[in-house]
C-alpha cells in the first residue's frame, strides 16, 4: 500500500533514499501501534490509542495472518470486512500515486 504512495515522491525527488526514508519513518510508528507485538486489550485503557490501532492497517493484516496460520477461528464477515478494508486503502493509495506521478512526469 505504501509503496504505491512512495512512487509519487520518488518522482519528483532526485534522491533515491527519499522513498526508503519516508517509509521508514511512517512504518515503525504503525508496527508498534498495531497488534503486531502487543495485543488489542493492552491499549484499550486509552480511546486514541485504540482509536488507531483499531484502524490500522498492519492491524488487520497481522491479525488475518495470525488466524490463519494458528487456525483460530474467525467470522466470515470479520475476514471479508478487513480484506474490504485493506483492499480499499490500497485502491485509494495506487490512485493518489499515480495520479502524483502523472503530474510530476507533465511538468
Amino acid at each position: 500500500m505504501l509503496s504505491s504512495l512512495m512512487i509519487w515522491p520518488l518522482s519528483k525527488g532526485q534522491n533515491p533514499n527519499l522513498s526508503v526514508a519516508v517509509s521508514g519513518i511512517i512504518m515503525l510508528p504503525m508496527m508498534f501501534l498495531s497488534t503486531v507485538f502487543y495485543p488489542k486489550e493492552v491499549f484499550e485503557g486509552n480511546k486514541l490509542l485504540s482509536l488507531v490501532v483499531s484502524i490500522n492497517p498492519m492491524t488487520h493484516t497481522s491479525d488475518l495472518t495470525r488466524n490463519f496460520i494458528y487456525e483460530v477461528p474467525i467470522s466470515s464477515s470479520t475476514v471479508v470486512a478487513s480484506l474490504i478494508y485493506l483492499m480499499s486503502l490500497t485502491l485509494i493509495a495506487l490512485i493518489l500515486g499515480l495520479s502524483g506521478f502523472t503530474r510530476a512526469l507533465e511538468k
